[in-house]
C-alpha cells in the first residue's frame, strides 16, 4: 500500500476566515505604517484630483483596451483556424467525390475504347455464313 502524503485540507469557511484575518492584520500594519512615517496632513486641491481622476481613469481604459485586443487576437485566431479545418474538411470530401466521378468517367470511357469495333461472336459468324450456301473469300 502507497502512503499518500499528508495535507491540510481545511474546509472552505476556515480559508474565508483565515484571508478575513490576514486582510485585517495588513490594513492595520498599513495603517500603522502610514501614521508613523505618512504626512501629518493631506490637502489636495480641486485641479490635482481631477488630474489624479483623469489619470486613473485614462489608465484603466488602456488597461481594458489592451485586455479587449488580446481577447480579440485570441478569438480572431481561434475563428481563423476553425474555418481552416472546415475547409479543409469539406475539401477533402470534394476531391474524394470528384476523383471517384472523374475514375467512372474514365473506366467508362477506356471501356468504350477498349472494346471499340468487337462485336459479339455470333453476329461474326453469321456474317461469314451466307444465306445461300456460297462460301465468302
Amino acid at each position: 500500500m502507497e502512503k499518500k502524503p499528508q495535507s491540510a485540507n481545511f474546509p472552505n469557511w476556515v480559508k474565508v476566515c483565515l484571508l478575513i484575518v490576514a486582510c485585517l492584520i495588513s490594513a492595520g500594519i498599513g495603517g500603522g505604517v502610514s501614521k508613523t512615517w505618512g504626512a501629518s496632513q493631506y490637502t489636495i486641491s480641486y485641479s490635482d484630483f481631477v488630474s489624479i481622476m483623469l489619470t486613473a481613469i485614462s489608465l484603466l481604459m488602456t488597461v481594458l483596451a489592451i485586455f479587449l485586443a488580446v481577447l480579440g487576437f485570441i478569438g480572431w485566431t481561434s475563428i481563423e483556424q476553425r474555418v481552416h479545418s472546415k475547409t479543409e474538411d469539406y475539401l477533402a470530401k470534394l476531391n474524394d467525390s470528384i476523383m471517384e466521378k472523374a475514375e467512372e468517367a474514365i473506366r467508362e470511357k477506356t471501356n468504350a475504347i477498349m472494346y471499340e469495333g468487337v462485336g459479339a461472336v455470333e453476329e461474326e459468324q453469321e456474317e461469314d455464313d451466307p444465306k445461300d450456301g456460297s462460301e465468302v473469300r
